[in-house]
């Protein structure tokens, strides 16, 4: 089953250290009369309780929380202000990548963004724009940096449909994303060593809003 491995890389994880007792998982299944699908239960298991990845700025459901609703869905994650909720239906617990589904108004389920699988790391993809110790954001940035970017890094597969971003990497342990909103174009980039955030940097060449390295006088 998946090892999650893009993200482990980006959080520089690599055993099980962060995960959710089987035992848990097993006694919310047990109460839900249901096996959970199985990319949400290798996800619980692997990462599901490291706090970078899953409560910096969203929140995960963790086990113990975790219960299917009168609608017929289950809430798997939501914004921290719960601007909106992502879900899975009840049905679909059987597949083992089920897609996820998106509510705006805690009422009606009408947008489907994706596969588990992508959501998650998504979401975990854009948790280390805030998470991760060496990182940066520049507002509002031009077409020829946007374009630069396009040629110089590779476009991730993976995709958020939550805030418009598109993610880049050229390795396993950086993110750079670009999040269009509002008729403008933002850049954040993020990592785990200040060596390859000041690569990045020199690179990017762009004037940056927030530097984690710069102290306010």
């Amino acid at each position: 089953m998946e090892r999650f491995n893009e993200i482990r890389g980006l959080y520089d994880i690599w055993d099980d250290s962060f995960g959710i007792a089987e035992e848990i998982i097993s006694r919310r299944e047990r109460y839900l009369g249901k096996r959970l699908p199985e990319i949400l239960r290798q996800y619980y298991l692997q990462v599901g309780n490291n706090k970078q990845i899953n409560q910096t700025q969203d929140n995960l459901v963790l086990p113990t929380e975790l219960d299917i609703y009168e609608d017929g869905f289950a809430i798997i994650y939501y914004e921290n202000q719960v601007v909106w909720e992502a879900g899975i239906k009840d049905s679909d617990f059987e597949q083992d990548n089920p897609n996820v589904y998106l509510s705006y108004d805690q009422e009606s389920w009408e947008f489907e963004i994706g596969n588990l699988f992508n959501f998650l790391t998504a979401e975990a993809f854009l948790q280390a724009l805030f998470a991760l110790p060496f990182s940066s954001n520049a507002c509002n940035v031009g077409t020829e940096e946007e374009l630069f970017i396009h040629q110089t890094w590779k476009e991730s597969s993976f995709k958020s449909y939550l805030w418009g971003i598109e993610f880049f990497q050229n390795s396993s342990d950086e993110i750079l994303a670009l999040m269009k909103h509002d008729n403008q174009t933002d850049v954040f980039i993020a990592t785990n060593t200040e060596k390859h955030f000041l690569e990045m940097i020199e690179k990017l060449k762009i004037d940056w809003d927030n530097n984690s390295l710069k102290t306010n006088d």
